[in-house]
């Protein structure tokens, strides 16, 4: 599975785009969540396991992972530290 974790949906990106998502096995679309600003970084770093832990769950062979930058690289970060390709 390719997991979109972004505010673009797979839908919308060209053929081209999808062929290559779709080496991974089936796309799914994760709408990337609103980060308000003054959330603190102790709470954006709860945000993001719990994103990141809703992720794994499904077990992605790779995951497209673009939004608020901190949330973002946490994200990416755990989910690398489980093995999980992220692009």
């Amino acid at each position: 599975m390719f997991v979109n974790f972004t505010n673009h949906p797979s839908g919308s990106w060209s053929a081209a785009q999808r062929r290559a998502a779709q080496v991974y096995g089936e796309i799914l679309d994760l709408p990337f969540p609103d980060v308000p600003p003054a959330l603190s970084a102790a709470e954006t770093a709860a945000v993001a396991d719990v994103w990141a832990a809703r992720i794994l769950d499904l077990h992605p062979a790779c995951v497209l992972c673009q939004g608020e930058m901190t949330l973002t690289f946490r994200v990416v970060r755990l989910l690398q530290a489980q093995g999980v390709a992220v692009v």
